[in-house]
């Protein structure tokens, strides 16, 4: 008599819900910023030495793109750059929107870190193409699976017209136009 075969068990992995995109409820305040990230053993004491070398804080909110935090810090004894603050996954939470690092400036005793928007960081992330059928597939529903790829934590996605076909433009070009262009 064969072996049952056995399913295999689901592991349920408990993901962070990241926030949806909505103006600061808070102004910017350097004690309100909470620093963290897996590789700060001591994130408090950084976190404590970052607030109190912070000169400056940009908070850049955009549609177009990712909105992005920028922290400029007076580092004299150069120990931030040297710190596992430079090589380790490290975000911010500041009015309750997590920013993740992307990019550390250096220009004499002054470090900028830039952060961005954790939900955009992830979406970066997945760059293989993917594709989908116009006519099966709306624009809304695409930009819903991309979101969805993401495993490391749960983006909110909401759109009221995410089942709504959109209607696809003719073509506007002027043959005529176009067979002089490659006569020339």
């Amino acid at each position: 008599m064969p072996a049952a075969k056995r399913k295999p068990k689901k592991v349920k992995v408990k993901v962070p819900v990241l926030s949806t995109v909505r103006p600061p409820q808070a102004d910017l305040d350097v004690s309100s910023i909470i620093l963290s990230g897996p590789k700060l053993a001591g994130s408090r004491q950084i976190t404590q030495q970052i607030r109190q070398a912070i000169t400056g804080v940009t908070l850049e909110q955009t549609m177009e793109g990712a909105s992005t935090l920028t922290i400029s810090v007076t580092d004299w004894s150069m120990a931030l750059m040297r710190s596992q603050l430079i090589t380790g996954s490290v975000t911010v939470k500041f009015d309750a929107i997590d920013y993740t690092l992307t990019k550390v400036a250096r220009a004499d005793t002054v470090m900028t870190l830039t952060f961005e928007e954790t939900a955009v960081a992830l979406l970066r992330l997945y760059s293989k193409p993917k594709k989908a059928d116009r006519a099966n597939t709306t624009r809304a529903q695409f930009v819903r699976s991309m979101v969805q790829e993401v495993t490391q934590a749960r983006i909110p996605f909401q759109c009221p017209e995410v089942n709504t076909k959109q209607t696809v433009a003719k073509p506007t070009a002027n043959v005529a136009l176009a067979a002089r262009t490659w006569q020339a």
